[in-house]
Order: C-alpha cells, then structure tokens, then sequence
C-alpha cells in the first residue's frame, strides 16, 4: 500500500502532526482575496479530476492553504497521504474515491514522481516552492504543468500578517506588552505567514511576552530569522561545533525527521570528532546548549522523532542566510560534505542500536527507528547497523553449553594476558635483550682492536651470543603461538619458523662449534656468515605478516630487519629485533 487514510484532520496539526502546523490554525487562518480564489478553484478541480500544485516561496503558506483545501474537501471525499519511502502511486485511492496529499513535492523520490506521470494519476494535491518547480521539470523532462493545475501563492499584505499574528498571540496565551511591536514585527515579516508563527513559537518556548526589545532585536526575513535563533542560541559556545553538525544531519532526512535515539547520538559523534576522545551518554547529561537547541525542534510523539520546525531551518544549515551565524554555518558545510555525514550518521546509528535500542522493550520505539534508517537510508544501511549487534550479542551474550561443546571452540583469545601486561612483558624483553646486544658490540670492538684479547672474554661472549639465540627462538615461540592472530594466510607461522632457525643456528654454532676452533671463528660463523637470504626471508615474511595491521611498529621492525639483512649489518638487524620484540609486546593485532 503506497497511503494512508486519514481518520480526522486533526492527525495533520500540532507539533506531532503529519503537516507541523498549529493546531488552532483551523480557526486562526486568514484569508486574503487571492488565497480565496484559490481555494475555490483547487476545490472546483479536484472535482472535475484534476490535480493540483501549489506552488510560492518560502513560507508564503502553501502547506496551511493546503490544509484549509483538504478541510473543504473532507466534506465530499477521504483524505489521505503518501506513505514515506513510497516508490509508486497506482490507482486504488481514485477506485475508493480518496484524495491524496503530499507536502513538499520535489522531497519525494523522482520514481514516484514518474507513475503519476506515466500512469496519469489522478487525485493528487501537492505543493512544491517555486524554484524548486523549475528543477524538477528539467530533472524529469516534462512540463509538468500537463500533468497539475499549478497555482502560485504571493506573499500576504501586511494587513492580513497583522491580523495572523494577533489570533496567534491569543490562540497562544502570549501577552502583547508594547503595541509598538506588532507593526515592527509585521514590517519585518515581509509578507510571510511562517515567519509569525516562528515569532509566536519562540516566544512560547521561551515563556515570554511580544515587547518592542524582542521585536527590535530580531531581523528580518525568515532566514535571517532562523539564523538570529540560532546565533542566539550557539554564539561563542563551545558546543556549536556539534549543536549545527547534528541539525545539519537532520536536512539528510525525509521530512528532515531524524529518531530522537539517532539524533542524541549524532550529537554525541559530533561531539568526540571536536574533543577527539570517547564520550558516553553520561556526558552530554548536563549539556545545556544540547538542551537548548532540542526545544526548538518540533517533536513527533508517534514517531519518537525531531523534526526541523520548517524547511527555511534546512535552507539556513545548509548556509543560505546571510546573518551573524552564516559563517559558522559555511565551514561545517564545508567541513561536513553528504558523505561524511552519511559516515557519522552510520556510526551514530550503531551506537544508538547497541548501547540503547536492542536493549529497550518499547517495540514502537524500535520500530520506528529503523524505519526511519529504512526510508531515509536505505534498507542495506539498516541491515549493517543490526548486523553489527547480532555480531556483539553473539560474542557477549553467556551461553550455556554442555562441555564437549565448550572443547570445540577453540577460543584462544580469551586467555591472552591482558594489553598492558604484553605490553610491559614486551618492553622488558626487547630493553633486556638491547643491552646484552650493546655488550656484544663492545666486545665486538675489543675483537677488532686486538684479537689477543678475545680468549680472555669468551665466557662472557659466548653467554652474551647464547642469550641472542633465546631472545630469537622466544620471538620465534610467541609469533607462531599467535601465528593465526598476527597474519593472514600462515605468514605469522612463516616467520615463527625462520626466526626460530636463525636462533637455532647460532645457539647450534656456539655449543657445538666453539670446542673446536677459536672465537673468532665462532663469532664470524654465528653472526656475520649467517645465510643471508634467511635473513631476506625473515624480513619478507615479517613485512607480510604486519601488511595491513594497526601496528606501526611491527612493520617498521621489518623494514629495518629487511635493510639490515641486504646491507649486511648486525647493529641494524639487531635494533629491528628489538623493535620486534616491542611489537608483539604492544599486543596481537
């Protein structure tokens, strides 16, 4: 089914409404000539069979008009609305005789747009701003006059405006203390309806009286209006940073309608990209500019969504006004392109899920976030935000198994000592290691100097080489201990070996060799004329067990392993041994 009836017209008004439009509007409309004479020839189409657009500017009123429409028509037919995500309209609500609405034309998708025009669909009323109309045409290649009656909405005369803002005041309990300040805010209404109702909604928010002060200070025109709010609100606040990243997500969504779970979220994503460290919920508790700027969204109970008070909100974030925080505004937009946001939003979305959603027992809550993702994502998004829990709630969800099951999961990594201990265990073996290696090199020295005096050091010598051998067959052991963790396709395995037989050959050529020859033999058989390309081999298969891991220092332990072994130089191999040795203590990952 691609609509909805409707039950009463009343599911259209409040803050929660389909249409967000006050819910005293039936009796606080006015009606100037030229919206009477529309009225009256709309309803006269619709009756013949036509369909009809209204089109205007930015709050000249065209969704309240529609209202005052529907109102009169509700009396011969049943009204109702196309379903978000909707992707074709066919002919079973002209069958039933039901006329439907869509608010904001152009933000539907384009296939739907194209079965009105392909199947001559009927019983439609719409409404679309002007400049949007144009592009619509070029985007579909057809004038789409042949397929609507188009009637245009001009900004109201200040009379009317005068007349809309003092049934508002009443409607809305809001005590007029200067007189003054109906004309001035009147004068800057410049003719739009919307921008009253904004007035008369900010003063409601803030529980304050219509002065001339309030209606001085703010400007005029709408956009400038939003972005005053806004500047008001965020001006040299730390948090504006996220506060206008999470209201310029919610122009991303249909009906610029983002789940109240999601959208708590996004602004806490926001808010680590500009402290650069992890936040909880706890966190954001006492923010008063995240306060600050919910209140002003309007808030969909049935939905458990925040929705953008009206479409000149999305005009103003995406930096189309010209006041105090238009600058602010540009450098998120610039900052912030769609796709970035696309990420931020996903990671939002499975922080939400997790840590909130799958653990609450309100099904219409959950229900309604994902579809929410469904509609203004897409249904692949939502299945990689549920796939992501489904993978935790297996690994963290205790399962109780009989233990012949329990011998058949060789879950290895549950046993590992923890970071900071391979950490710690790492860093003392590679510092230990490092200073037996800097006694062999002055050794080294003395055996270049004079070799006489190398006989008198052998003992020492050959406990220093005997620990050079331990230290590589112990990284040998640990890399082919966690062979399967360090790298892909045996190459943790690979290197396990070849550092084991590198070790294996000195401590080989120490015990056996040294009876029969002297040291210096010894040393050059044990270190120096190792087989070279074991050396090579070594560094190859470090450098493919690292490719593509987070840590850092194993691949350059590698690349200096690798460019000590073509130099030849045993100070350098050594040194990449060490930094080896740090690296498998810094963790398997």
């Amino acid at each position: 089914m691609y609509f909805r009836v409707i039950q009463s017209l009343d599911e259209l008004l409040g803050e929660d409404g389909i249409l967000r439009l006050p819910n005293h509007l039936p009796d606080t409309f006015v009606m100037d000539e030229s919206r009477k004479a529309i009225l009256e020839s709309v309803v006269e189409w619709v009756r013949d069979g036509y369909n009809v657009l209204i089109e205007g500017g930015p709050g000249t009123g065209k969704t309240a008009l529609m209202f005052m429409i529907l109102k009169e028509l509700s009396n011969l037919y049943s009204i109702g609305y196309v379903l978000e995500g909707a992707t074709q309209i066919g002919s079973e609500h002209m069958d039933r005789g039901i006329i439907l609405f869509i608010d904001d034309l152009p933000q539907v998708r384009m296939d739907l747009i194209r079965s009105i025009i392909r199947y001559n669909v009927r019983g439609i009323i719409a409404t679309t701003r002007s400049e949007e109309l144009a592009i619509l045409e070029r985007t579909l290649g057809v004038n789409i006059r042949k397929f609507f009656k188009v009637v245009k909405l001009e900004p109201m005369p200040d009379d009317k405006i005068e007349e809309i803002l003092r049934r508002y005041l009443v409607a809305e309990a809001i005590r007029v203390v200067d007189k003054e300040a109906i004309s001035e805010v009147v004068r800057k209404a410049q003719g739009l309806p919307v921008y009253v109702w904004q007035v008369v909604r900010e003063l409601k928010i803030s529980k304050e009286d219509l002065t001339l002060e309030f209606a001085r200070r703010i400007p005029s025109g709408m956009l400038d209006y939003v972005d005053d709010i806004l500047w008001r609100i965020l001006g040299g606040k730390e948090e504006r940073y996220e506060a206008l990243i999470t209201l310029l997500t919610m122009t991303d969504f249909v009906r610029y309608a983002v789940h109240q779970d999601l959208y708590t979220y996004i602004y806490l994503a926001a808010k680590e990209q500009r402290l650069k460290r992890r936040l909880t919920m706890d966190d954001i508790l006492l923010d008063t500019t995240f306060d600050d700027i919910t209140r002003f969204p309007a808030k969909e109970k049935l939905t458990y969504s925040f929705r953008l008070p009206h479409d000149s909100w999305a005009d103003v974030l995406k930096g189309r006004s010209s006041g105090p925080m238009s600058p602010e505004i540009s450098k998120i937009n610039a900052r912030f392109t769609k796709s970035r946001r696309h990420e931020l939003i996903m990671e939002a979305a499975r922080r939400a899920w997790n840590e909130s959603l799958s653990k609450s027992e309100d099904v219409l809550r959950i229900e309604s976030f994902k579809n929410n993702i469904r509609v203004s994502l897409s249904e692949e998004a939502l299945s990689e935000i549920i796939k992501v829990e489904e993978k935790k709630f297996i690994e963290e969800k205790p399962i109780e198994v009989k233990p012949a099951e329990v011998k058949e999961k060789p879950l290895k990594i549950e046993i590992l000592p923890a970071p900071e201990a391979q950490s710690t265990l790492g860093s003392i073996c590679s510092i230990v290691s490092g200073v037996f290696l800097l006694i062999l090199y002055a050794f080294m020295l003395l055996l270049s100097v004079d070799i006489l005096l190398v006989s008198a050091y052998a003992p020492t010598i050959i406990l220093i080489m005997t620990t050079l051998a331990l230290f590589l067959i112990g990284l040998a052991i640990s890399i082919m201990r966690y062979g399967s963790k360090l790298g892909k396709t045996g190459s943790g395995i690979i290197s396990g070996i070849l550092l084991f037989i590198w070790g294996l050959s000195i401590f080989m050529s120490i015990s056996l060799v040294f009876p029969y020859t002297d040291l210096a033999f010894t040393l050059v058989l044990s270190t120096r004329v190792i087989p070279i390309f074991i050396c090579l081999l070594v560094g190859i298969s470090l450098l493919v067990m690292f490719r593509g891991s987070k840590n850092r220092m194993g691949r350059n332990a590698a690349i200096v392993i690798l460019i000590g072994s073509i130099i030849p130089v045993l100070p350098i191999l050594d040194i990449g041994l060490i930094l080896l040795g740090m690296a498998l203590g810094r963790g398997q990952k």
